[in-house]
């Protein structure tokens, strides 16, 4: 079965569209910040709003920071394989 590169290609140019959309995308400016004002909020005033925002704060948080890590490993991969689909694109195009 011979290889269909012009079907690849097609393909290859929609992952790459895919992946400098998912580039793209903001630092998350505002999930940053929120997460940075609920880390600075007093847990004296948290808990004499209601004895369970603390606990409740700090696993927010601690949520957000692993979205936000999630969030810049994912863009770090977006990057390397975009480089791989256009080195892959070039290689089936040149035969």
């Amino acid at each position: 079965m011979a290889i269909d590169t012009k079907k690849l290609a097609g393909m290859g140019e929609a992952a790459l569209v895919e992946l400098k959309t998912l580039m793209s995308l903001s630092e998350l400016p505002a999930i940053n910040a929120f997460r940075a004002e609920l880390k600075n909020i007093d847990e004296s005033e948290l808990f004499a709003v209601s004895p369970m925002l603390p606990e409740y704060v700090e696993s927010t948080t601690k949520n957000m920071r692993f979205l936000v890590g999630n969030y810049n490993s994912t863009i770090t991969h977006a990057k390397n394989r975009s480089g791989e689909v256009e080195v892959l694109m070039a290689q089936l195009t040149n035969h």
